[in-house]
């Protein structure tokens, strides 16, 4: 269950989603797509989760989707008015097909989190290392409107 970067430019790799199924983020692309990796301690990812819900009609108003990715340990870091796709990357398959997007300078460790952004085309526009970044991704995004 490797990962590969599709012909969009988004990572392809099949991840299990929270409420079951399979999510892919490279299926995302013709949207513009935030992929919110979060962060180790589960209060942090917890406080992500709830402010990109609280953002959530910033996004839809632009079409853009959102995709939460999360490990084992931090499975719950689902909010209760979470209305987004989130997944787990237990392995970190995806964690490292998307660090492979950035130069070595702009890699972090996988307990920090990270926020990419790609445009319709599925190129990356944008990313942020750590957490707390809903407002500035939301404005990001409102940009390109």
């Amino acid at each position: 269950m490797g990962a590969a970067h599709s012909r969009y430019g988004i990572p392809d790799v099949d991840l299990p989603g929270t409420d079951g199924g399979t999510v892919n983020p490279a299926h995302f692309a013709g949207h513009e797509i935030v992929v919110l990796f979060c962060p180790a301690d589960r209060e942090a990812a917890e406080r992500d989760v709830a402010d990109y819900a609280e953002h959530l009609e910033d996004f839809r108003d632009s079409d853009a989707w959102i995709l939460g990715i999360c490990d084992e340990e931090q499975s719950p870091c689902a909010h209760p008015a979470m209305a987004f796709t989130m997944a787990r990357d237990d392995q970190r398959l995806a964690w490292d097909a998307f660090q492979d997007l950035l130069n070595p300078r702009q890699r972090t460790p996988r307990e920090d989190g990270a926020v990419f952004l790609f445009d319709r085309g599925g190129g990356l526009r944008r990313s942020w290392v750590g957490s707390g970044h809903a407002s500035e991704v939301a404005h990001a995004v409102s940009e390109r409107r």
